[in-house]
């Protein structure tokens, strides 16, 4: 943005000019300006007003900006409606990106370690590897030009995506001769990444891509035929030419656009049967985009009546051979052989979470036979629900996992709210850095246990009868700042004493972990020890790392595969360690103790 106020304001009025005309782009961006003060003092109030209108017009950023409002005011079934929206039309759309060749881990920031030395540190640009590999392009090695241009365009290795030298990267190489390059030129030119967007050149590229027999290239191509961008003129039945060839070729982009065609009914006759065929191949293949559209489909639902309802629905809209599950068929009394009946017979099996639970604990069916568990109300999934055990007994512990949909129009209550998006944000750096542990000494080790690990060794393995409850259990249950005010308008003695001392540790966790909240470590390992139905748990034995840099690293091992060499964990006594906790009722237990 340039700094010239008088460029400013013109720039402004000309804005609110185009709102006065109904624009709903213009009436987005005086929204955001309204919301971020500039050239104006802030108003939320007119801000939302702003975004209100635009989103009535069909404008995605406004509808996003309504949807966190909604969300962040409690008003959940609004927000749902509005992301549900966003959602129709991410998925729906006929482009299938190329996916990074490399899924790397990375770590979020909060934006202030954006400098030179924190990127040194997370490789990019002067990587040394990355710089020998520049170093190879410069003297003209295609592979490498290519590599490059693929470490700008997905932002690979700690470097920042930059479209403009990834496309200079990829010309370079086309003009060596290297194939790959040709595919990607394509999605450039037809997204605009980096270029201007030009779907006549982003056409060229495609079939040339298509001539090298990279196949993909045909979804590009069908793509625009769908919206006759680069073409003479839409043209469905091309376009279904080049999804089928796609897709013959093992293309899993073609056999998801090809039921997004079904499915809408563009170009052919609405199927929802062929649709889902298609839908089911492409997500057996990853295709991200397939699991959400089988999701209206296929249910494991959380109640007889849904299930019957999600029954009828696949019997009607599928070819599929379909059976529903539940205790009023009797199922309670089935043995071995009736299940795996159902399981050669069917396509599909509907049912409670009960009755699959019930099913797995008596070993009649197996989670490693599951291809795809769609999960309905999926943010039931904590404490001792169906869904929460289903996970940690079975699925956890499977050598070959099922693929998981989970689905929810209420993901929590009003009372977790304000608290949702740091365990989000806690849960992604999780996720990311490939583990589901946390810790608070460094990356490997929690306080108590970095203390003396070798004493928390000797207690794992003595075989006394222990309940661990970990710190990444103790991260689910949070006191917050509105806890905090109720504590200190009540007149418990032990709430005013309490209020007086709060003030250091919610500073503390506020410069932690950036929250207005802080973690009750000790009292939800205590109240699990009153109360085992607090957690649920799995099992195993635990060794300690008692030395280098992971001192204090606890590792599980839940016997559920043999090893064949003798290990340090082999004939060890087990322990029960906490995995989930109903986290409502330990803060509802601590708060009512308090307040007395």
């Amino acid at each position: 943005m340039t700094g010239d106020a008088r460029l400013i304001e013109e720039g402004s009025g000309e804005i609110e000019t185009a709102v006065e005309s109904g624009y709903p782009a213009a009436q987005s961006v005086l929204g955001f300006l309204w919301g971020m003060g500039i050239l104006r003092e802030r108003s939320k109030q007119k801000a939302f007003v702003y975004h209100h209108f635009a989103s009535d017009g069909g404008n995605m950023q406004s509808k996003m900006a309504l949807a966190y409002t909604y969300t962040r005011q409690d008003m959940f079934d609004k927000s749902v409606k509005l992301y549900a929206e966003l959602a129709e039309v991410a998925v729906n759309g006929f482009l299938i990106s190329k996916d990074s060749p490399v899924i790397e881990p990375i770590r979020l920031h909060n934006g202030a370690e954006e400098n030179k030395e924190a990127l040194r540190k997370s490789k990019g640009e002067e990587d040394e590897d990355f710089q020998i590999l520049e170093y190879q392009a410069q003297k003209g090695n295609d592979a490498a030009m290519y590599k490059v241009g693929l470490f700008y365009y997905f932002g690979l290795r700690g470097l920042r995506r930059d479209h403009s030298k990834a496309l200079s990267w990829f010309l370079k190489a086309v003009e060596k001769g290297e194939p790959r390059s040709i595919e990607l030129l394509g999605e450039i030119y037809a997204r605009g990444a980096g270029v201007e967007r030009n779907y006549t050149k982003a056409f060229e590229w495609l079939t040339l891509a298509s001539k090298h027999h990279l196949y993909s290239a045909y979804n590009g191509i069908g793509y625009l035929y769908v919206k006759g961008y680069g073409v003479d003129s839409k043209n469905y039945t091309k376009a279904k030419e080049y999804f089928e060839k796609a897709a013959e070729n093992d293309e899993v982009g073609g056999h998801y656009n090809l039921g997004v065609m079904f499915l809408k009914g563009i170009g052919v006759k609405r199927d929802v049967r062929l649709a889902c065929k298609y839908f089911i191949v492409a997500a057996n293949n990853g295709q991200p985009k397939a699991f959400y559209q089988l999701a209206k489909i296929f249910h494991l639902a959380p109640t007889v009546v849904l299930v019957n309802q999600q029954y009828m629905n696949i019997k009607h809209n599928t070819d599929l051979q379909v059976e529903e599950y539940h205790g009023a068929k009797g199922v309670d009394t089935w043995n071995f052989e009736s299940w795996q009946k159902e399981v050669k017979d069917n396509d599909v099996m509907v049912m409670t979470p009960h009755t699959l639970l019930d099913a797995l604990r008596k070993a009649f069916l197996s989670i490693e036979t599951i291809c795809l568990m769609v999960i309905d109300e999926c943010h039931q999934a904590s404490g001792n629900h169906p869904y929460a055990k289903i996970m940690v007994e079975f699925y956890h512990q499977a050598n070959v996992k099922p693929k998981i949909f989970g689905m929810t129009a209420s993901p929590i209550g009003k009372r977790e709210s304000r608290l949702y998006q740091e365990k989000l944000d806690q849960w992604l750096c999780r996720q990311q850095e490939g583990g589901s542990r946390l810790a608070n000494v460094n990356p490997a080790a929690e306080a108590n246990i970095f203390g003396d690990p070798d004493a928390a060794d000797v207690v794992f393995t003595s075989g006394a009868d222990i309940l661990a409850v970990g710190i990444n259990v103790t991260h689910q249950v949070v006191l917050s700042g509105s806890d905090r005010e109720k504590l200190a308008s009540s007149k418990g003695k032990f709430a005013q004493y309490l209020t007086g001392i709060l003030e250091v540790y919610f500073s503390y966790h506020c410069d932690a972990y950036n929250t207005n909240g802080v973690y009750l470590h000790d009292p939800t390992a205590l109240l699990a020890a009153v109360d085992p139905s607090l957690v649920t748990c799995t099992e195993g034995a635990v060794r300690v790392q008692t030395r280098d840099i992971t001192r204090g690293l606890t590792i599980l091992y839940n016997k559920q595969k043999r090893f064949e060499e003798v290990t340090k964990w082999s004939n060890m006594p087990t322990v029960k360690v906490a995995v989930t906790v109903d986290a409502p009722r330990v803060v509802k237990l601590v708060m009512d103790r308090l307040v007395a």
